[in-house]
């Protein structure tokens, strides 16, 4: 391939690139959440989930189903902590719930807004 090919086929690479960036800068204010399936670490109460380049955390209370497909956690249920994040242990392959929240007037934080434990 010429070099003038390289140079219209890189050029179209970085349109389609900055289109993708403004459209997951945009999307970054919505509460839509996605399903992933990612690396997870977990502290005492605290656990963060890493997926591709973005990671994920969460403290304290987060919504999670258990085994036997019954929900627990969240608001109504802060005691309660996801037993497939066992605390200060790895666990690879978590399926959970993340969003891009808002924090404060301009910024965003990865979330974690629930954890499955359907199959562990």
């Amino acid at each position: 391939m010429p070099s003038r090919a390289w140079i219209l086929v890189i050029a179209a690479a970085a349109v389609v690139a900055s289109f993708g960036a403004g459209y997951a800068i945009a999307d970054s204010n919505s509460k839509d959440y996605t399903i992933y399936i990612g690396d997870c670490y977990a502290g005492e109460k605290e656990a963060s989930c890493t997926v591709g380049d973005v990671t994920y955390g969460v403290s304290q209370v987060v919504a999670w189903t258990d085994a036997n497909n019954v929900g627990r956690g969240g608001a109504d249920d802060r005691g309660e902590w996801p037993t497939c994040l066992p605390p200060v242990q790895e666990t690879k392959g978590v399926r959970f719930a993340g969003a891009m929240l808002p924090v404060g007037p301009n910024g965003v934080a990865a979330t974690i807004v629930w954890v499955d434990c359907r199959g562990r």
